[in-house]
């Protein structure tokens, strides 16, 4: 990624734990410990998960910078 380069063209699309599952490659509960611990930011409406994708944009930039 280059810097500064957004991982998705609409910065305040909200997505599902179902959404983030698969941009993640991750299971449900991996996806529910990462929106509980707050390392992945989001809330609850109703009694559903949303997730800001630029609070996922986030934590792949963080995690990218913490692995070199």
């Amino acid at each position: 990624l280059k810097e500064g380069k957004e991982m998705c063209d609409n910065k305040n699309r909200i997505i599902t734990i179902e959404e983030l599952m698969k941009l993640l490659n991750i299971g449900k509960n991996t996806a529910y410990r990462l929106l509980e611990s707050r390392e992945i930011k989001g809330f609850i409406l109703g009694n559903k998960w949303k997730i800001p994708i630029e609070s996922v944009n986030s934590y792949i930039i963080k995690m990218t910078d913490d692995t070199n």
